[in-house]
């Protein structure tokens, strides 16, 4: 079976803790989960909006994990995206979900740049301009 050549894990938090309005937090959950699964930081941005909601990015080496709130709504957005295995890509996620403690919330997995199964559905593919 070919390995994917990076793994993409889309988070969908609901009723989620007061801290999805708290850049501070929001940060060091994010680092935390980083140095947590051995990944590596690159750079990152986060952003606190008015009168409420977080963006924030975090570029590592083996890709990214970005985060959007909706305060208002008690709803996070989650993308942790990574080149290295799918165990550490889950391990931030996991360490993640964990901190922000939501009443519920769905995961989905994507597994990203199966080669083969791009080349065997190729004829199938439909190209744009």
């Amino acid at each position: 079976m070919e390995e994917a050549l990076a793994h993409h894990i889309i988070g969908e938090l609901y009723s989620t803790s007061e801290n999805i309005n708290d850049l501070k937090f929001i940060k060091k959950v994010f680092m935390d989960a980083v140095k947590k699964a051995g990944l590596t930081v690159l750079t990152s941005k986060f952003h606190k909006f008015k009168p409420h909601g977080v963006s924030g990015f975090i570029m590592i080496s083996e890709s990214h994990l970005s985060i959007h709130t909706w305060p208002e709504s008690g709803y996070v957005a989650i993308d942790v995206f990574t080149c290295g295995s799918l165990s550490k890509c889950r391990e931030a996620y996991e360490y993640i979900v964990s901190m922000f403690k939501p009443a519920y919330h769905t995961k989905t997995e994507i597994a990203r740049g199966k080669l083969t199964q791009h080349r065997d559905s190729e004829k199938d593919l439909i190209y744009e301009r």
